[in-house]
């Protein structure tokens, strides 16, 4: 729906749907040799809403709710608790029964992402030599 400052929103038709957040996605150790990062990350995010009409619902990234697709949370200064992502994360939605009716909103905050490395082109030496 829109992107600014790192707020991406996203609106959701139905809020007991799966929602899964999907991006490009690098291993910090082989991009950077001196990092000593071998997970594969997506986006760092610091914070995830749900709203609905006037509710509101912040959805904890320490909730232990989180699980496939998603580190560890970590702290990145005294006060902000971030949560890395593996491109690939099931967001953990509280019940619909919770929230107004629809429509839902889901926002996203990304506090950081990666350079990552695009796919190799098509008809490079090794594909041409298995040929």
């Amino acid at each position: 729906m829109s992107v600014l400052a790192g707020r991406h929103v996203i609106v959701l038709a139905c809020a007991d749907a799966q929602v899964r957040l999907v991006s490009r996605s690098a291993v910090p150790g082989e991009t950077r040799p001196w990092v000593a990062d071998d997970r594969r990350l997506g986006v760092l995010l610091c914070g995830l809403t749900l709203r609905s009409g006037a509710s509101l619902l912040p959805i904890p990234l320490d909730h232990p709710a989180f699980g496939e697709g998603w580190w560890e949370p970590e702290r990145h200064d005294a006060t902000m608790l971030c949560r890395w992502t593996n491109g690939d994360a099931l967001v953990p939605l509280p019940d619909a029964h919770l929230m107004e009716p629809g429509p839902w909103r889901l926002e996203v905050e990304v506090a950081a992402t990666l350079p990552y490395p695009l796919p190799a082109a098509c008809g490079t030496e090794v594909e041409r030599a298995a040929a």
